[in-house]
């Protein structure tokens, strides 16, 4: 596996930051930068979710005849997120030809001619993996070139707004591969990308709950939503909380709702269940809390409609 880090000086350290937030759907608001394996994994990891929500909502939308698009908006925490899904059939070579092409672009300030020559103090950031079942590259691509005599205002800019559209935008690539042929995924932020906003501490983050299941009790941690139609929530269930999915379970069907428990784990509670309303179906997960400091967590994902 190949495995590269070009963000470089302090676009490093703000990059880690960004990678870090898009990699964990279930972030703190201000998670420390980190490195290596863990934010391949967490970059991986977002790339096949985004990835396979995409197909799904695609293969939903050709059987019911609505459409064939293949571009869609996805909302998470209230960020933007435009998305584009294609099939490619090439060679390896080819395919690292794509990557080298983005790989360049991101390196041209936005509005600027491609052309151009450029003096550039410190590259655009780039995060980049590859093997050969999976590649991406995220990168931030600046509004100006970053140099020395630019440098502290753009931080300043940063660290008054927290909105990395500031700074430039987010462009990214991944491809899941088998041979000769391609699944992939384009991704760019757009408009703000207010990190504050996106991962408070105390208010619910930007999105919608499900209109048809009960709310469970907690903060909204997390929300992602695809065509502004929410796919994903994640609840921070309140320190005193005596939740517990068998209750929740109970309140789901008094509201009406038919649910199915898998059969109890070790522990002898069960961790998940399925519920139906009578336009969607819904996976919800209770995710114990992990570290003295963290709180358990509750996901509800529709899986279908």
């Amino acid at each position: 596996m190949t495995h590269r880090w070009i963000a470089r000086g302090p676009g490093r350290v703000l990059f880690l930051t960004l990678a870090t937030m898009l990699g964990s759907l279930l972030a703190a608001r201000f998670v420390q930068a980190q490195i290596g394996v863990h934010v391949d994994q967490q970059l991986l990891e977002l790339s096949r979710t985004f990835e396979g929500l995409l197909q799904q909502s695609q293969s939903a939308a050709r059987a019911s005849h609505k459409t064939n698009g293949a571009s869609h908006v996805v909302r998470f925490n209230g960020i933007v997120i435009r998305a584009e899904t294609r099939r490619l059939v090439a060679s390896s070579a080819e395919l690292g030809a794509l990557f080298s092409a983005l790989r360049a672009q991101c390196q041209v300030p936005l509005g600027a001619a491609p052309a151009a020559r450029h003096e550039v103090a410190w590259g655009a950031p780039i995060l980049e993996n590859s093997n050969s079942a999976e590649s991406y590259l995220y990168c931030l691509r600046p509004h100006t070139t970053t140099t020395v005599a630019n440098m502290s205002s753009l931080a300043q800019n940063f660290a008054t707004s927290l909105d990395l559209a500031q700074l430039g935008q987010v462009f990214g690539l991944y491809a899941r591969s088998h041979d000769n042929e391609h699944q992939l995924l384009l991704v760019q932020l757009d408009g703000a990308v207010d990190l504050d906003r996106a991962f408070s501490r105390e208010l619910d983050a930007p999105g919608r709950d499900f209109p048809d299941i009960l709310r469970p009790a907690g903060r909204r941690s997390a929300s992602l939503s695809l065509n502004d139609a929410p796919q994903l929530n994640v609840y921070q269930l309140p320190d005193d909380s005596i939740f517990t999915l068998d209750s929740y379970a109970q309140a789901l069907k008094q509201a009406g709702l038919s649910v199915t428990q898998p059969r109890p784990d070790g522990s002898g509670s069960a961790q998940s269940l399925v519920a139906r309303s009578r336009a969607n179906t819904y996976l919800i997960v209770r995710h114990p809390n992990v570290g003295q400091s963290a709180r358990a967590r509750l996901s509800v994902t529709r899986i279908m409609d």
